[in-house]
């Protein structure tokens, strides 16, 4: 490189001799082609890039840095719609899972036509409960539909027997409380009028029973083709067997249903004659599947009656088996009971157990009726040997079910 240099100076200088200046030229001329090849097919590390390269490489950390917002964007849009769908789905559902599901263990049809294979467990306890419990009319069937998250709708459907006609009521349950109830539709109101929410009880006594304040002086001055409805006790409790036979004594008596001895409202309904509940929707216990009503037979022999009533002519064995089956049921599953929610009159779990221990130990006895008879019978029917005072609980102008 020195001596490179001192050729330069002396060239500069004039201090070569032609023939060393000739050389020393086409040198400069060889280095120069030289440098300008380089330049032009080289990428030299000690020279910064081209203004064009340097544009391409900005523009692409650029694109990568745009491309990573996107990617990072889209996960957090996919993650919140994952978030808010999956709570829109799963919330429900624990809604569901925490609160009463009147539905819980209810089965339909697969093909579609809604049938019930197996009823849930509040409509199977209703439907043993009303069996067995007398303060309201016949059960029918309970229908439930689901109309939110933990909000149910339900109607329960009850037959009166004197009138002879369906009743409805409807509920809404939310979140495990009645939200709303409605009244009872079909209903025909009683003829009864009375200034007290409980009806009074009349003492059958005939000596007794001359003013005109008196039952039976009210009932005379009724049409011949009215009905009545009464609640009655006997003097003395009745055994099954001396039931049936006083039933059987009475045909143009219909009876109703028969009260424990011990208890108010707890019993047994009886099947009568034109006892058309058979006929009304609801009662398709047959219809249920095979395996499921095998299964309650076997935990609880005679469970349910299709009718929620039993034949009077069955035996004292079978009755006893159809009650302890209904309060041993009633007794395990408390969990199931909806009478709670509807605000009505429910049994504590103690009646169910010393009905069950009574039923056990004791001879199966009744200590009330309820039936329905004709005016014209009343007087030779309510006598002071059969019972020892009388309720009337609703009346007729005539009888549904009266052909002649």
């Amino acid at each position: 490189m020195k001596n490179y240099r001192e050729r330069l100076e002396k060239y500069q200088n004039n201090e070569m001799t032609d023939a060393e200046a000739t050389i020393f030229e086409k040198e400069l001329q060889d280095a120069t082609a030289l440098f300008d090849y380089l330049l032009e097919h080289e990428e030299l590390e000690d020279f910064p890039p081209t203004s064009d390269s340097a544009f391409k490489e900005d523009k692409q950390v650029k694109q990568k840095i745009r491309q990573r917002l996107y990617r990072v964007t889209a996960i957090i849009t996919i993650v919140v719609l994952l978030i808010i769908g999956g709570s829109s789905y799963l919330i429900p559902k624990l809604l569901d899972a925490y609160y009463y599901n009147p539905l819980e263990n209810q089965k339909l049809d697969e093909n579609g036509d809604f049938r019930k294979l197996q009823p849930s467990k509040m409509e199977l306890y209703q439907r043993v409960y009303q069996q067995v419990a007398l303060e309201q009319d016949r059960f029918v069937n309970t229908s439930i539909t689901k109309i939110g998250p933990a909000t149910y709708e339900v109607h329960q459907m009850n037959f009166n027997d004197f009138k002879g006609n369906p009743s409805i009521n409807t509920y809404v349950i939310n979140k495990g409380k009645v939200a709303s109830i409605q009244a009872e539709t079909n209903v025909n109101p009683s003829l009864i009028y009375h200034q007290h929410l409980v009806l009074p009880d009349y003492l059958v006594d005939h000596e007794k029973d001359t003013s005109p304040g008196t039952l039976k002086s009210k009932i005379e001055k009724l049409p011949e083709s009215s009905w009545l409805k009464l609640k009655l006790p006997f003097p003395k409790p009745l055994t099954w067997d001396n039931l049936q036979q006083f039933i059987s004594e009475h045909p143009e008596v219909t009876f109703y249903t028969a009260t424990l001895k011990g208890f108010d409202n707890l019993g047994v309904r009886l099947d009568y004659e034109n006892n058309y509940t058979d006929t009304l929707s609801g009662f398709n216990i047959p219809k249920y599947d095979s395996v499921f009503i095998e299964q309650l037979e076997k935990d609880y022999p005679q469970l349910i009656s299709p009718t929620g009533t039993i034949r009077p002519s069955m035996t004292e064995d079978d009755v006893k088996s159809f009650l302890i089956s209904n309060f041993t049921y009633l007794l395990n599953h408390p969990e199931d009971n909806f009478v709670q929610y509807t605000a009505g009159i429910f049994h504590q779990k103690q009646d169910y157990q010393n009905a069950l221990t009574s039923l056990k130990n004791d001879e199966l006895e009744f200590s009330h009726i309820e039936v329905a008879l004709p005016k014209s019978i009343y007087s030779t029917f309510v006598t002071l040997d059969n019972f020892h005072y009388v309720t009337l609980e609703d009346l007729a102008i005539f009888s549904m079910y009266q052909t002649d």
